[in-house]
């Protein structure tokens, strides 16, 4: 299934557009339904999960929103979406690498890996490839991984860029490398040791 494809994906796509920064709306889940290509239970299925409703199932991540039932008790469901307000990257350093998530961090890393070790940026896929290796999971499911490349790509530390039609590639920025380099110094501060800027290693799991 390509992204396009993924009805998490899909979803995602059509709040960004219809929901500003710090803006929240309600929704029936037929009228996304009307304007997608979901039908109305796929809709209230994945507004479920990035509600994480159902402990059955995980929930899906994205800072970028939170979902919950709205007037849960009535008859008709109907969902509050908030887009919540982005960190801004800063020239003093305000935005640091705990502000993002850690699949969002892991994410980052992996393309680190692949870059230095194939000299170009990875596609979607191979990052996917990637991350399923680190995590030791069997699979990293597109509406997990694209939306948060989406986020990544909005705070500047990773550029999106078109390899064709349905294809893009991914490179973490200077401003992605500043925030791992400080993110080792900060560790390797704690431990007493030194870290030359030149030479920071990235962790966490194996190579691409």
């Amino acid at each position: 299934m390509s992204a396009a494809d993924d009805p998490t994906c899909t979803l995602l796509s059509f709040l960004r557009a219809d929901v500003g920064s710090g803006e929240w709306k309600i929704y029936y889940a037929k009228h996304i339904a009307r304007q997608t290509s979901l039908t109305s239970s796929e809709v209230g299925y994945w507004l479920g999960r990035l509600a994480g409703n159902d402990s059955r199932v995980g929930k899906v991540d994205s800072s970028e929103f939170e979902v919950s039932r709205w007037k849960p008790n009535s008859n008709q469901s109907q969902w509050r979406v908030e887009r919540v307000g982005r960190p801004k990257l800063v020239a003093d350093g305000g935005f640091s690498w705990d502000q993002i998530s850690a699949f969002q961090q892991r994410v980052v890393k992996a393309i680190m890996r692949f870059e230095a070790r194939f000299g170009r940026s990875p596609k979607g896929i191979e990052i996917k490839e990637a991350l399923e290796r680190m995590e030791d999971v069997e699979e990293v499911g597109h509406g997990r991984l694209y939306p948060n490349l989406d986020e990544l790509d909005a705070y500047g530390l990773v550029l999106k860029s078109a390899w064709d039609r349905r294809t893009n590639t991914y490179e973490v920025t200077d401003r992605g490398y500043e925030l791992v380099e400080q993110e080792a110094v900060d560790l390797a501060g704690l431990s007493g040791l030194e870290v030359g800027h030149s030479s920071v290693a990235v962790s966490g799991g194996e190579e691409a």
